[in-house]
C-alpha cells in the first residue's frame, strides 16, 4: 500500500494498522478453531473466507458479514456476495450458538437476547417460500 501512496489517504490510526498488518504472517482460520478465546464460525458467501467469532465466556457473537442489521436482521444482498447461495446458507451455522449480544459488520449491535432474535429471523426465512433456495 505504501508504494502506491494509499496509506497516506487513510486516517492515521487505520493507516498504522494496515501497514503493521501488511508484514504479519497470516493464517487461514478453520471452523471451530479457537483464537484469543474466540471460536471461529465459518460463514462463506459474502467472501470465500468470511467468518464470525463466538465468545462463550462473554456471551457475544461477532458476525462480520454473515448477517447484517442495517434495516433489521438480513443476509447480505446478492449483489455484494462472492457466492449468494453460500451467503444464504451460512447463517444456519449460528442456530446452535448461545449469546446475549451480537455485533454486526454493518448495522447496530443487539445487546440483549440476540440469539433469540437471530433464530427468529432464521425461522421466518426458512418458512418463507420466496426465500428458501
Amino acid at each position: 500500500m505504501t508504494l502506491w501512496g494509499l496509506a497516506d489517504r487513510l486516517p492515521s490510526g487505520l493507516a498504522r494498522f494496515v501497514v503493521t498488518c501488511a508484514g504479519s504472517v497470516s493464517q487461514l482460520l478453520k471452523d471451530g478453531q479457537t483464537i484469543a478465546g474466540l471460536t471461529v464460525v465459518h460463514g462463506p458467501g459474502h467472501t470465500p473466507g468470511s467468518i464470525g467469532l463466538h465468545s462463550e465466556s462473554e456471551s457475544a457473537l461477532f458476525l462480520g458479514d454473515i448477517l447484517n442489521n442495517e434495516r433489521g436482521i438480513r443476509t447480505p444482498p446478492w449483489n455484494v456476495n462472492h457466492s449468494h447461495r453460500l451467503a444464504l446458507q451460512a447463517p444456519a451455522r449460528l442456530e446452535a450458538l448461545s449469546y446475549e449480544r451480537a455485533y454486526f459488520g454493518h448495522g447496530p449491535a443487539i445487546l440483549t437476547g440476540a440469539d433469540q432474535l437471530v433464530r427468529a429471523f432464521l425461522t421466518r426465512r426458512s418458512s418463507s417460500p420466496a426465500l428458501v433456495r
